[in-house]
């Protein structure tokens, strides 16, 4: 830390990990990020939130919403991903939508909120964050603070298939299967979730 004060230099040595990476797998974990747990990488992250770091506040938040390398605390989680969010952050916009999502109060966190997710996701939307457009048609699809529209899901499920999401590709993939709200393709859905597959979903190869 001494050296890297030295040298000016106070960007992260981690890249933030996206929450539905995390997600998708309870079991998966980038070796990168593993080392990243230390005490000594959490506490520089820490000091860089305090120096008004944004992407420390982001990881920080993630950190506290999964339990990774910090003690689960939904509610101080959400204090680190709101402020992010405010500063501009995709990823904690689309991360606090996520925790909306989630019934938290039992933790002392935030209670279900679809309409605050929907204006999260689409504040990272307004960013082009690929997985915040797999979080408005998950809304859309269930009907959740939305009117229920599986055609403008499948179009938002598509939105982010284009952009590289993995999740977005594995759910093109169902789409087509079941023909909601696209015509059945069983075709084009084994090449979605082919895709799915090849951008790591871990879900994908055993469908």
């Amino acid at each position: 830390l001494v050296a890297a004060e030295a040298q000016g230099h106070f960007s992260l040595p981690f890249e933030a990990i996206r929450l539905r990476d995390r997600e998708r797998d309870g079991a998966w974990l980038s070796p990168k990020y593993l080392q990243g747990d230390s005490l000594d990488q959490v506490m520089m992250e820490e000091d860089m939130a305090t120096r008004g770091s944004v992407e420390a506040r982001q990881l920080l938040g993630y950190r506290q919403l999964m339990g990774q390398g910090m003690e689960e605390n939904p509610a101080a989680a959400a204090e680190h991903l709101r402020d992010a969010a405010l500063a501009g952050d995709a990823a904690a916009a689309f991360n606090l939508g996520y925790v909306y999502l989630r019934k938290n109060e039992a933790k002392g966190g935030l209670p279900r909120n679809y309409t605050r997710a929907l204006e999260l996701f689409q504040m990272a939307a307004d960013q082009d964050l690929p997985a915040s457009y797999n979080g408005l048609a998950v809304l859309h699809f269930n009907g959740w603070g939305v009117p229920l529209n599986l055609t403008l899901a499948a179009a938002l499920f598509q939105e982010a298939a284009s952009r590289g999401d993995a999740d977005g590709h594995f759910n093109v993939g169902t789409m087509l299967e079941y023909g909601y709200g696209v015509p059945m393709s069983l075709s084009s859905a084994l090449l979605s979730y082919q895709a799915a597959s090849d951008a790591g979903h871990w879900k994908a190869p055993y469908v």
